[in-house]
């Protein structure tokens, strides 16, 4: 009986591992395949392309972050799975950074890449006292 469970566990882990492989690297030929059209055809002159350009960096950030959880805990799966307990106490000792890393992640990216969000960051930090909100 346990040995058909450790089965049942293996093939689902390999579902989800092909999965999530699959998706991901959809994902990066998307983004790849709109920087290249991006860098060919100056698709940058006009400021609304710049700003949807810097969402696809964005999600790409995103992405990037993704990638890096996704092998952190793949090697605590591997890890697990070999027994090796003083390794796998060791490598969760990163989880907390790791959760940390990714919790951060958005708000990073979008005070780099969003020029409004940073000017209003900003005057917030340093109280100014001009228009938080301009209407346009």
């Amino acid at each position: 009986m346990n040995k058909k469970i450790s089965i049942i566990f293996q093939l689902g882990s390999m579902i989800t591992l092909i999965a999530i492989v699959v998706f991901f690297s959809i994902s990066m030929l998307c983004y790849i395949l709109i920087l290249i059209h991006v860098l060919n055809f100056n698709y940058l002159r006009n400021s609304s392309n710049r700003h949807e350009f810097r969402l696809c960096v964005q999600a790409a950030g995103l992405l990037i972050a993704f990638l890096l959880l996704f092998i952190y805990s793949t090697g605590q799966f591997i890890i697990n799975r070999a027994s090796d307990l003083p390794l796998l106490f060791t490598w969760r000792l990163f989880n907390p950074l790791v959760t940390g890393f990714l919790s951060w992640v958005q708000p990073w990216m979008c005070l780099a890449l969003n020029t409004e969000v940073r000017q209003n960051v900003l005057r917030i930090l340093f109280c100014r006292r001009k228009n938080l909100f301009v209407s346009r």
